[in-house]
């Protein structure tokens, strides 16, 4: 996301996760007036990012990011979603919505039904 196009090595690691610094690339293209100077200091990020760790005491911990290593996050792997299907919803793992075949199979309405299991998705058999 900026002048020059990433990197094979940059675009694996943007696979798997994010660093703090790629939600800042773009803060200096807006205004004040909609993102704060207070709000766009790393620190702020950290403390936001933070708040929602896996492994936070603040409460309410929203549980949505992972640390994988310093600056460095990914999302919760334990992390499910709702998807509407019909008048149901089906609980999937959030990894999965990134993928563009798993979102394709997901989205498939004539495929037979789904359900959830830690780390991966199955189909259910009747």
């Amino acid at each position: 996301l900026g002048d020059t196009p990433p990197s094979a090595a940059e675009l694996q690691k943007r696979q798997t996760g994010f660093y703090v610094d790629l939600l800042r690339t773009h803060l200096d293209d807006l205004p004040t007036s909609i993102v704060p100077e207070a709000r766009r200091r790393r620190t702020y990020f950290n403390h936001v990012l933070g708040r929602a760790e896996v492994d936070s005491g603040y409460q309410p911990a929203r549980q949505l990011w992972k640390r994988v290593r310093h600056g460095f996050y990914m999302l919760n792997p334990e992390l499910r979603v709702g998807l509407k299907t019909g008048a149901e919803v089906e609980w999937v793992s959030a990894l999965l919505l990134p993928d563009p075949v798993a979102r394709a199979w997901l989205a498939d309405p004539a495929a037979d039904t789904f359900s959830a299991v830690p780390g991966s998705l199955h189909r259910a058999t009747a």
